[in-house]
């Protein structure tokens, strides 16, 4: 360091440093030492002043601290904080500010606010706006709202409140902002304009009453269905004056609640008091604490139109009691089939064991069909079952690490005899460096099983089946090949609808559940990964899927 001062000073004539010097008492101060060249008694020398600059440093340090101070309550607030300069450069954000923005502080600091950070259909408007503030031309406004441009090009609109920031002599300088992102707020508030909209011009006659049971609005369509030239004749009556049963009113109000909602029909009577049956649904409308804020009704005339609303309510209610039925087998039918099926599948495999005593070739004939039979129908449930889970979002993944030559052992020891009952031969092929793996190794290993099952089923005796595996460090590539009968283009996009068997298996000469294929592509698909098929009539077929590796 005291080289290049050196340096510095030889080649200006003159340097300034700071440095610490050794105190008497053993401490250390920091001083600032200034050298500079002289002539002193006619020879050059050199002049080294030397000053203890203690309080300097203190003072430094504490505006520092001050400084740091000032910004972590600038970084801590709920808002956008921003300073622009009059060059209109930002010269100050917090971290909520650079946070929305998408960009660290240091790439926002410096730059045009309105070149950089405003769409630019808004941009030259706002930039002249901000001019003509910098010169004192115009009023400042104390609070507006415009649209700022995110780092990913989203727009967001923030509501701004500003002072103007002045020196000592009372010039502007530049502004200071504080921004609130109110982007959510305003999509509700368009939402809410769309659906007062709505109900303004809804066919059906809407009414809200305060938790009194006091209207406080109803719409056009309300009117005209009573009969009411104006809102004047409607709002501040009970709701019970309106041409309903006093009993049933009160008793619809007393529902509402305890219950929360109300649906049924009613008759009522116009202004005119003729009478017309209405359909009404009603609700309590409650705030965030469950306190009720106003009682909101729907109307629906059904005056010309009841035999119909009645034949469309018991249709869906036959669907509704279908869909509930259709649940309520699929929760059940692990308990109600699967327990005796086990049993009955059991009972068949201990006799045919012959454990109870010899059989004839009858005997064991049927004790064959019937565990064959059995084991059919339970891969069946297993098959719906998953599917039902998969649909309903209730199957969840459970990725762990486990060895993918292991897992193809256990598959071969399953499905070898089933080729080797048909002469088939299987080829499995591996390119690259096949380990461990980190996937759902349940559904990773029914993908597999599926996939090969399949090509066992449709491939003729005497056949081939390949099944290559390629690995890379992003994900596990599978493809199973067959010399089947083939596909054709259009069968191939019904290959994974649920219970679909295509072209001539469709006899059934082929056992299956039709859903082997579609929990294939299901499980495939939680794994992030694609499933695909190549397939030509006469020359086999290829499923492949890739599955990204996921990381520990």
């Amino acid at each position: 360091m005291f080289i290049e001062h050196m340096k510095e000073l030889y080649q200006y004539g003159h340097t300034v440093t700071g440095s610490e010097v050794a105190c008497k008492n053993g401490t250390c101060s920091p001083v600032e030492l200034s050298m500079s060249f002289i002539e002193y008694r006619g020879k050059p020398a050199i002049l080294s002043i030397v000053r203890d600059i203690t309080e300097r440093k203190k003072a430094e340090q504490m505006l520092k601290y001050e400084r740091d101070c000032a910004q972590n309550y600038l970084d801590i607030a709920g808002t956008i904080i921003v300073a622009l300069n009059a060059e209109q450069k930002v010269i100050l954000i917090n971290k909520k500010g650079s946070e929305l923005l998408g960009f660290p502080k240091e790439d926002i600091l410096g730059k045009n606010w309105f070149d950089a950070f405003i769409p630019e259909k808004y941009g030259q408007a706002t930039k002249k706006s901000y001019a003509q503030l910098m010169s004192g031309n115009v009023e400042p406004v104390k609070n507006f709202e415009n649209f700022i441009i995110t780092k990913s090009g989203e727009k967001r609109i923030i509501k701004w409140y500003n002072s103007i920031l002045k020196d000592e002599e009372g010039r502007i300088t530049g502004t200071l902002s504080s921004g609130e992102d109110i982007t959510e707020r305003k999509k509700v508030e368009e939402e809410m304009k769309v659906r007062s909209a709505a109900m303004a011009s809804s066919l059906t006659a809407i009414i809200i009453a305060n938790p009194e049971g006091y209207i406080t609005y109803v719409n056009s369509a309300f009117l005209k269905l009573w009969g009411y030239s104006s809102e004047e004749e409607v709002l501040g009556r009970s709701v019970r004056n309106l041409g309903f049963s006093e009993v049933k009113a009160t008793g619809v109000i007393n529902t509402l609640f305890s219950r929360g909602s109300w649906a049924g029909e009613f008759v009522c009577r116009r202004k005119d008091s003729t009478e017309f049956h209405v359909h009404l649904s009603a609700s309590l409308v409650v705030d965030e604490a469950g306190k009720t804020i106003c009682i909101m009704g729907s109307f629906l005339d059904i005056s010309g139109h009841k035999e119909a609303e009645k034949m469309m309510i018991e249709a869906r209610m036959r669907a509704e009691d279908a869909n509930r039925a259709k649940s309520n087998f699929l929760a059940s039918m692990s308990h109600e089939l699967r327990t005796p099926l086990n049993s009955i599948i059991g009972f068949a495999d201990v006799l045919r064991e012959r454990t109870f005593g010899p059989l004839n070739d009858r005997q064991a004939k049927y004790l064959n069909n019937i565990s064959i039979s059995g084991k059919h129908l339970l891969k069946l449930i297993d098959d719906i079952l998953d599917l039902s889970r998969v649909e309903t979002g209730k199957m969840e993944l459970n990725p762990k690490e486990f060895s993918v030559p292991k897992m193809f052992e256990e598959i071969k020891v399953t499905l070898a005899p089933l080729a080797l009952k048909r002469n088939i031969k299987m080829v499995w092929k591996t390119e690259g460096e096949l380990k461990s793996i980190r996937a759902d190794r349940t559904k990773f290993k029914q993908i597999l099983y599926n996939l090969i099952d399949n090509a066992i089923k449709f491939t003729p005796e005497n056949g081939l089946i390949k099944i290559d595996t390629g690995v890379s460090k992003e994900n596990i590539s599978i493809s199973v090949t067959d010399s089947g009968p083939g596909i054709s283009i259009a069968d191939q996009k019904k290959l994974f609808e649920p219970f679909t068997q295509l072209g001539k298996f469709e006899s059934r000469e082929q056992p299956g559940t039709g859903l082997g294929l579609v929990i294939v592509k299901k499980y495939v698909e939680m794994h992030g990964g694609t499933v695909r098929v190549e397939s030509r009539i006469g020359a086999g077929s290829k499923f492949s899927f890739t599955i990204p590796l996921i990381p520990e």
